[in-house]
């Protein structure tokens, strides 16, 4: 098993390679969205919030949350280790 320590990254390391021409907003004041760094701030907004829920949730319920990626299979969960297991995680 492989466990990520020690990594980190932040939204605009995550939004940086993401098409942002397949997002899709319904409003009005939400057309052109490419070329409104406004637009692109309150997406990075919306995204840490539910982000943060998400990883509350699976700490607060241990529940696995499955993420929409088609085909690829990706979850966020945890689960406690300890003993022999984390020092040879770490």
């Amino acid at each position: 098993m492989n466990y990520a320590t020690g990594c980190a990254f932040n939204l605009d390391e995550i939004f940086m390679n993401f098409d942002k021409s397949k997002l899709k907003m319904t409003s009005a004041l939400c057309s052109n969205i490419n070329k409104n760094p406004h637009k692109i701030a309150l997406i990075k907004k919306i995204f840490r919030v539910a982000l943060k829920i998400i990883i509350n949730d699976v700490i607060d319920n241990n529940i696995t949350f499955t993420l929409p990626t088609g085909g690829r299979k990706s979850e966020i969960m945890m689960s406690r280790i300890s003993g022999e297991q984390f020092s040879k995680a770490r």
